[in-house]
């Protein structure tokens, strides 16, 4: 027989041996069978087992009739008729044959290794007895840019040929599940072209399971090996179902961290088929700790009793339930010669039995973050005020309008006229196939013009002064234009007027930059006087307290915020409506209802004049803005009003005017009042607040183009999807300005505008699928070195305000703004200007990003609160109702244990 003859035979066959299929198998086993098959090839220890192939269920499928019933876009009624017509179907016989045979086969065969089975074996040895594992493996599962975990069923120590036919059509069935179809509508995945395998293998009864992934998820860390373990078989922690051991090793074969998990349920095999769910109480490690409840993790290599080995804990019958060090050694090592079989880094399910170690389940690790850029200092510090800027992903639109040459040319203009450096949003943001990939931290390299800069800002020093900036005509100019582009209804524009919107809103944008790139230097000048008279005058720790009371546009909208939760606190219904009402029920009824008619006008007027401000990054037009989204507006209300019921008054959003405290303990000073210094001190206060409020309004007005230019961007989206070009409006984002101009007209679908279509359909699915939720910058990345004091839940940067203790709060986006309570201690991502309120509210703030120069530590010193910047995995690590206290002068934030 050919080659060719075999495939054939291959393709065709119902059951082929997991040993004859490898990854090219897809199309026939699955990813989760090609990839089993691939690993037994590789030489690596895996149970053995065969394959129900894609034939047979399209066999099986097609003798149903089932068929026509297959659509794109399926809903959740269309998938449960599907789901029972395929659970209900009679397994042809011939294909019910093949699986018997194989079963019986398997129950006389070797395992591991691929290892054939004895066939002469089998006569001595009750094939119905053999207990197997039957895994779901479909064809679009266990990719390298979408793994579909735990979106078809899959069913362990089966028992029994009738039990395993079964098993094999309850499989079938579970890719028509409705968290599967949904799964694939997400994705963009035709239903009619997705197939399903089964894998059957011979059941390893576990002492110990978990998943062990071969790069580590949290910090992009390349070279270390994350192994999450637990007593019983791996679905416990797999599902969720459990708090794991958790170890991560080091290249070296080092244990860096060790934390043991809770033990809240165990899956164990039952002697007759199927499993059971034994629930336990936490146990102990033998030191009277709980396994992992205080949140610490070991660091040192050893357990809580300093062995190394296993703790001795065991589960009841004997069996020691902690992976020791050679073990985990042992399991690093596999992991990575896995990764290195399939050249990337791996997402491994494994179990141990007895001292073997088995491998069931190999694929490509997904949502990975970067890996970490090794930086120095001044680029860490670069790489925070960044991913502060840039918390989530921009959109290939967003790349090639709002980010690169809207927002980001102030930036890279700045840095280009002043410092002469230069920079390049495109470099700090590298793009592969249309997707940001992550942040690469500049690293800006003098030049002999920077040198000369003092010189070169000299007459921009005399000639713009700070305070006089808004009376200069180049804003009116902005001023009018800005306004005259926002009356512009995008809906009655054509085509070519329309995708015209955001040139012209840069190019509005482009002439505030070069206003405040002229008044910039003065205001670095008269910041840097200030700091050096009183620096001289030995007056330093005055300057936060002279430095108080900057008045700006954005103290102007928190005030103008804190008088809106004043009415509504004023106003019972509001009030109640506010508390009680959803966001989409709260803005129905200030919409409609006769009792929000006083409410409505002032809403729109605060809208009309700040609704421009960001919601999550000044960076990004695919953001909504403020005006967009109402939740965020209604969020910080809500806020506001918790404050009011806390202490009886809502607050003025202004952290305080000019400290006259402090001015008269200046002044009182017998060096300052010798040297007649009073008066150039109060001036040089006065000048550098002003400095300040060029850097807020400067950033204010600079955002006014931005809703213009995204109510264009999402009109286009609009025509688009009616069209059929997109499938939805925001899918705009998908696309290149450049390609956005390319398309003449919304109407036709010229052979380009296909391109477009299936570029778009790829970049989403690289958005959404090979890079998940993973952020833009490792958190690595941000943190500085090593600490010693690893006791510590958080450590980051020190940003000042001495210590507070407080339940933790996590705040992810503006529309959780009114989960905030007074007291708590605010734990977000990222702030920006729209974050200000709850600094009103907070007891004390943890950033993951961000250092002493960004908005979060800056408002959090003029409010008077503890603050700790960069932390990396804030957000991640603690958790609502967490009793931390915070310490912003030593950076730490550390578990309040009870009395």
């Amino acid at each position: 027989m050919t080659q060719r003859d075999t495939a054939l035979v291959r393709d065709t066959a119902s059951v082929v041996g997991l040993d004859d299929v490898g990854r090219t198998d897809l199309a026939i086993a699955g990813g989760k069978g090609a990839n089993l098959g691939e690993l037994i090839h590789g030489g690596f220890h895996v149970p053995a087992g065969f394959v129900v192939t894609t034939h047979a269920y399209r066999e099986a499928f097609k003798a149903a009739g089932l068929a026509l019933a297959i659509r794109p876009g399926m809903g959740d009624a269309d998938a449960d008729s599907v789901r029972e017509a395929v659970g209900a179907l009679a397994v042809p016989a011939a294909i019910e044959s093949a699986i018997v045979d194989a079963y019986r086969r398997l129950g006389g065969g070797a395992s591991g290794a691929g290892a054939k089975p004895d066939v002469a074996a089998d006569a001595a040895v009750d094939a119905a007895a053999v207990a197997v594992a039957v895994r779901s493996s479909a064809t679009a599962e266990d990719l390298p840019g979408a793994t579909f975990a735990g979106q078809q069923d899959s069913f362990l120590n089966v028992v029994g040929e009738r039990a395993v036919i079964d098993a094999v059509r309850r499989c079938w069935a579970s890719l028509w599940t409705r968290r599967a179809v949904a799964y694939r509508n997400r994705a963009g995945i035709d239903h009619r072209q997705v197939q399903i395998a089964v894998v059957v293998q011979r059941f390893v009864d576990a002492d110990m399971a978990g998943v062990m992934f071969t790069a580590n998820p949290v910090t992009g860390v390349r070279d270390e090996t994350v192994i999450d373990a637990s007593p019983g078989l791996g679905e416990a922690v797999v599902s969720g179902r459990v708090t794991p051991d958790h170890f991560v090793v080091g290249p070296d074969g080092r244990v860096r961290q060790r934390r043991l998990g809770r033990r809240e349920v165990v899956i164990r095999a039952n002697a007759d088929g199927g499993v059971r769910e034994d629930v336990e109480e936490a146990g102990t490690d033998g030191t009277g700790h709980t396994g992992g409840t205080d949140g610490t993790d070991r660091t040192d290599g050893t357990d809580r009793t300093g062995r190394t080995g296993h703790t001795g804990r065991t589960d009841g019958t004997g069996r020691a339930d902690h992976l020791g060090d050679a073990m985990l050694r042992s399991m690093a090592e596999v992991g990575t010669r896995i990764a290195q079989h399939f050249g990337a880094p791996q997402d491994i399910e494994w179990a141990v039995a007895g001292s073997a170690l088995w491998i069931v389940q190999a694929r490509a690790l997904t949502a990975l973050p970067p890996e970490p850029v090794r930086v120095n200092p001044i680029r860490r510090m670069i790489a925070g005020i960044v991913a502060e800027l840039l918390p989530v992903r921009p959109y290939p639109l967003d790349m090639t309008t709002w980010t690169v040459h809207g927002h980001g040319r102030i930036l890279t203009r700045m840095v280009a006229e002043i410092p002469a450096l230069r920079l390049s949003i495109a470099d700090i943001l590298p793009e592969v196939d249309g997707v940001v990939d992550r942040i690469v931290p500049p690293e800006p390299r003098p030049s002999v013009r920077t040198l000369a800069t003092p010189l070169r800002m000299a007459p921009r020093i005399r000639r713009f002064r700070t305070e006089q900036w808004t009376a200069d005509p180049r804003f009116a100019v902005f001023d009018r234009e800005v306004s005259a582009l926002r009356a512009i209804d995008p809906a009655a524009l054509d085509w070519n007027e329309l995708v015209a919107i955001p040139r012209r809103a840069l190019e509005i944008l482009d002439g505030l930059i070069t206003l405040r790139i002229d008044y910039l230097p003065r205001a670095g000048f008269d910041l840097l006087r200030f700091r050096l008279l009183l620096a001289v005058l030995g007056l330093g720790r005055e300057s936060g307290s002279l430095m108080r009371g900057v008045h700006t546009r954005t103290g102007d909208a928190n005030a103008a915020l804190s008088d809106l939760a004043r009415a509504v606190a004023e106003h019972p219904a509001w009030r109640t409506a506010f508390s009680a009402s959803d966001d989409d029920a709260l803005a129905a009824l200030i919409e409609s209802s006769s009792e929000f008619a006083e409410l409505r006008p002032r809403i729109d007027a605060f809208v009309d004049e700040y609704g421009h401000r960001e919601t999550t990054s000044p960076f990004l037009a695919s953001e909504p803005t403020w005006g967009d989204d109402p939740a965020v507006l209604f969020g910080a209300i809500r806020a506001l009003l918790a404050l009011s019921t806390h202490d009886g008054s809502t607050a003025s959003g202004d952290p305080g005017g000019a400290d006259a405290a402090a001015e008269r303990r200046v002044l009182g000073r017998r060096r300052v009042r010798m040297l007649r210094l009073g008066h150039r001190i109060v001036a040089a206060a006065q000048h550098a607040r002003a400095a300040i409020a060029l850097r807020e309004d400067t950033h204010f007005h600079a955002m006014r183009p931005l809703p213009p230019l995204r109510r264009a961007l999402l009109e286009a989206g609009s025509r688009l999807a009616s069209a059929g070009i997109l499938a939805e409006p925001s899918d705009v984002f998908h696309l290149r300005y450049e390609e956005l101009l390319d398309i003449e007209h919304p109407t036709g679908i010229p052979d380009r505008t296909r391109a477009h279509r299936a570029a778009i359909v790829e970049r989403r699915a690289g958005l959404r699928a090979a890079y998940g939720g993973a952020p833009l910058l490792s958190p690595l990345t941000l943190r500085a070195a090593e600490r010693s004091d690893d006791e510590a839940l958080v450590a980051g940067t020190p940003a000042g305000g001495g210590r507070a203790t407080g339940p933790v709060r996590v705040i992810r986006e503006p529309a959780d703004f009114g989960r905030l309570r007074p007291g708590d201690i605010l734990v977000c991502p990222y702030t920006n200007p729209s974050w200000t309120p709850l600094f009103q509210i907070a007891a004390g703030v943890v950033v993951d990003t961000g250092g002493l120069a960004s908005h979060a530590a800056i408002v959090a010193r003029e409010y008077g609160l503890p603050a700790v910047m960069g932390t990396g995995s804030g957000t991640s690590l603690l958790r609502d109702e967490q009793v931390v206290t915070v310490d912003g002068n030593t950076g730490r934030v550390d578990l309040e244990r009870p009395a």
